[in-house]
């Protein structure tokens, strides 16, 4: 450990929630103070820390890291590397955004609005009674709203974008 990296916090929204905490009480070691339930709080003795959200509302959610500076009689304070590990988080469905026809004949800007690193497949069809869909393309989203060109050389053409792992 380099920097005494700590959990400042997770926001969504205006709600704002903090790690775990237990109370060490290193001082006089009573044991009635080690039993207590550990409460919420900053937590600047651990490398480890756990935030939890009992009942998450969809939407973003931001991770601030922070830290206090160098480790008592450690290296001098630089760059660390630091892990993050979420759970039940679901990623946003994409939406087409946008869908414009450029000047060029039969084809169209499609913007995307997902998640950034989301992998997507591009899909159209002619008819959508069918249920004859074809692959257009794949990409791998760089941020929130994302743009590509497509083509297409009918006059109707349904387009839809879903999103796939990456394996």
């Amino acid at each position: 450990m380099i920097c005494g990296l700590s959990i400042g916090k997770i926001e969504a929204g205006t709600q704002t929630f903090l790690p775990w905490v237990l109370d060490p009480d290193l001082q006089q070691e009573r044991e009635s103070v080690r039993n207590t339930p550990a409460t919420t709080g900053y937590d600047d003795r651990n490398n480890v820390e756990q935030v939890s959200i009992t009942s998450p509302a969809p939407g973003y959610y931001k991770i601030c890291i922070t830290h206090a500076g160098g480790v008592s009689g450690g290296q001098t304070p630089g760059i660390q590397q630091v892990s993050i590990l979420t759970s039940g988080d679901t990623p946003l469905s994409p939406v087409i955004a946008e869908f414009e026809h450029t000047p060029t004949n039969g084809t169209f800007v499609l913007s995307v609005a997902c998640d950034p690193g989301a992998y997507l497949l591009v899909e159209s069809t002619t008819d959508l009674t069918s249920n004859n869909w074809q692959t257009n393309g794949t990409f791998t989203s760089a941020g929130n709203t994302n743009s590509i060109f497509v083509s297409s050389t009918t006059d109707t053409r349904f387009w839809r974008i879903i999103h796939r792992r990456n394996d």
